[in-house]
């Protein structure tokens, strides 16, 4: 049922409109639900595919490889189109418009594509010697790992969904449940990781890969909440 509830936050976080029932009925009979587009019975069926690799993925190490199948398993709607690979890197600059607190609206650029694969090289480096004896410290390399991988921005589509899985494979490893941030936080969500961009630039070759300070600090509560509400969640399906 983790899988489940994992996969429809996930998705739904990135308007995917299948609510956890139809995610269920979908991935436990592998039927279609009436009425909803074929793209959102896609994406849950491939995040859930997903998180069969992540699992896979505890005992052994991490590579970039690795990071590229597991976009393969995310990124269901295949396009033939040079410029949107599929499973690989980006090849076209990305970015997204940050609505701030006057309400005025900024482009915020992500990592270059020639910089992505030594970032995420050094995301991977960081992951591997993430090694924390707590579930507080788990949460705190958690929040990090995703803020990295959300600012490199390495592929042109799936980034949500991808920080969400690469980050948990910390918490995983150390024996402790997922980290799900519930779809019903969205805005939250969304909001924190603007103001987080809106203050830091994307990252490039020989730059931090993040930055410690309050908006770090920020999500590293919001996903420590999000975790309170994932054992909640657990312990209600026991």
């Amino acid at each position: 049922m983790l899988r489940i509830i994992w996969t429809h936050n996930s998705t739904a976080l990135e308007g995917n409109t299948l609510n956890l029932g139809e995610t269920q009925f979908i991935l436990s009979e592998g039927l279609t639900v009436s009425g909803k587009p074929l793209k959102d019975h896609k994406e849950v069926m491939g995040h859930a595919t997903a998180i069969d690799l992540l699992y896979d993925m505890i005992s052994s190490e991490l590579t970039v490889s690795k990071i590229k199948q597991l976009h393969k398993a995310v990124q269901t709607d295949v396009i033939f189109d040079i410029d949107k690979p599929y499973g690989d890197f980006k090849v076209v600059p990305n970015g997204t418009y940050l609505l701030l607190d006057d309400n005025s609206r900024v482009y915020h650029a992500y990592s270059r594509p020639f910089d992505v694969p030594k970032l995420i090289a050094g995301l991977v480096e960081y992951i591997e010697s993430c090694k924390p004896h707590s579930i507080d410290e788990a949460i705190t390399l958690y929040a990090t790992a995703h803020l990295i991988f959300g600012q490199i921005h390495p592929f042109w589509d799936g980034n949500g969904r991808m920080a969400r899985l690469i980050a948990n494979l910390i918490l995983l490893r150390a024996g402790f449940a997922p980290l799900v941030i519930p779809a019903t936080r969205r805005l939250d969500y969304i909001t924190i990781l603007s103001k987080y961009s809106a203050k830091h630039k994307a990252p490039s070759v020989g730059e931090p890969l993040y930055h410690v300070g309050n908006e770090l600090k920020v999500f590293t509560d919001f996903c420590k909440e999000s975790y309170q509400d994932t054992i909640n969640l657990i312990d209600s399906i026991k």
